[in-house]
């Protein structure tokens, strides 16, 4: 998996922390990503298939197409 993390113009940077590109060739479902608890929220939008989030209490959803999450107090894994 590769992550890009990057500024935001000097314009928008009183809004936004910072953006955050993740890709992945593997599309076999083998790529999990635990998400802890955050001080932000994230505006996230998917070109290409969706993520299914695990929850901590082992519930299953596959997100949408486009999403905001909000702030959390517990964690979940995105497989």
């Amino acid at each position: 998996m590769r992550i890009n993390m990057v500024k935001p113009s000097i314009f928008l940077n009183n809004y936004i922390k910072h953006y955050c590109f993740m890709e992945s060739d593997i599309c076999d479902g083998n790529i999990i990503e635990r998400v802890i608890p955050a001080e932000n929220i994230q505006l996230m939008f998917h070109y290409k298939d969706p993520f299914v989030t695990v929850h901590s209490n082992d519930r299953v959803v596959k997100q949408p197409r486009s999403m905001m999450s909000p702030v959390v107090n517990t964690y979940f894994q995105k497989v």
